[in-house]
């Protein structure tokens, strides 16, 4: 499995979010200029635009099939609009709804997390404040959870066949387990720092700044410090196995069952889970890694202990500092700053199945 770069190209302001539609027909692009434009690739022509949301978009996501019900996170405001109305440019006003998640002007919200299953919808707002939003899409109730990152909350993922649970991380440090239908907390783990580089000279603090769930049930979390933090307490195993039965609460914040490994020396921007035992990470400065789940082996001699073992990296031809990356099968775009310093910048790239290149690192 190899990533190639398909097409790219450049906006006037600095790109901050991108989503596929579930079909992938359509995306979406969030700019800091406070818009959003509309694409069906592989075209490069904009098929609309929504304008005049006054602040930077921090996330957006589809909730239709089709790409036409679109929530977006602009400053402290979620905004629901419906992009199959006739108009080419759409303002705030045109919004079906606008709802004001935080009280404070200067307290946004950070990233958008879409839960869906046969009988409902949610939404999860990570904020600012620290605080973890679900809103039902139906009813558009908004639960606020009852425990709080204590500094900025920044990423969250809903747990893969567990209806009420979800997971988000922070810049605490620490990855929060929730039963958002009731708001309670059910789990906590603060990750540990790094070991210090010399005397003297302590690494940065691990930021919790990506979060993904494979349909597993194994999390893996990215960290300021260029780290990943891989939890297996919470994977699922084949019915009849014996391994394992379905506990009541989902385990993958088990610190025991859980390990890190340092890839980078920046900031984890993004990670994405293309297979069960295969992680998609990208750095802060365009760098795009594979991964593959190396398990303990507990029968070698060697004791083989659990790890990360990077098959191959790519670097980011534009892009200086990555914003958001968004996937939709094989494919992904990636969305930021322009080595300009100028401008934004997308970047739309194909994972292709092929032979994968030499190992270039092994686990921490």
């Amino acid at each position: 499995m190899n990533a190639t770069l398909t097409t790219s190209f450049g906006l006037p302001t600095q790109t901050t979010a991108t989503a596929f539609s579930s079909d992938g027909k359509v995306i979406a692009v969030g700019s800091d200029d406070g818009s959003v434009r509309i694409y069906e690739p592989p075209g490069l022509q904009v098929k609309k635009a929504i304008r005049g949301l006054g602040v930077s978009v921090s996330d957006v996501v589809f909730h239709a099939e089709d790409g036409c019900d679109c929530w977006i996170a602009a400053g402290k405001s979620l905004l629901h609009f419906d992009l199959s109305i006739s108009k080419m440019i759409l303002m705030r006003e045109d919004a079906k709804l606008i709802k004001d998640i935080e009280k404070d002007d200067e307290d946004g919200i950070n990233q958008l997390v879409l839960s869906t299953n046969r009988h409902d919808a949610h939404l999860a707002c990570t904020a600012d404040t620290g605080a973890i939003y679900v809103m039902d899409i139906y009813t558009k109730e908004v639960t606020r959870m009852k425990a709080s990152h204590s500094s900025i909350a920044w990423t969250a993922a809903f747990i893969p066949d567990r209806p009420n649970e979800l997971v988000t991380g922070g810049y605490d440090c620490t990855l929060l387990l929730f039963d958002f239908k009731l708001g309670t907390l059910l789990t906590r783990l603060e990750l540990s720092p790094a070991p210090s580089l010399a005397p003297g000279i302590s690494s940065l603090p691990p930021f919790v700044t990506s979060l993904a769930v494979s349909l597993q049930g194994i999390i893996a979390a990215g960290t300021a410090d260029g780290r990943i933090w891989v939890g297996l307490g919470g994977e699922k195993v084949p019915a009849g196995s014996g391994k394992k039965k379905k506990f009541r609460k989902w385990g993958g914040l088990s610190e025991e069952d859980g390990f890190f490994t340092k890839i980078e020396e920046n900031m984890i921007s993004a990670l994405n889970f293309v297979s069960p035992d295969k992680l998609v990470s990208c750095s802060l400065h365009g760098k795009i890694a594979l991964h593959h789940l190396v398990r303990a082996n507990r029968s070698s001699s060697e004791g083989q202990q659990n790890g990360l073992r990077t098959a191959w990296t790519i670097q980011s031809g534009a892009c200086s500092k990555v914003d958001m990356l968004s996937f939709h099968a094989e494919c992904f775009a990636l969305a930021g700053l322009h080595k300009d310093q100028k401008r934004g910048v997308v970047e739309f790239w194909t994972l292709a199945r092929d032979e994968e290149g030499p190992d270039i690192m092994s686990s921490a």
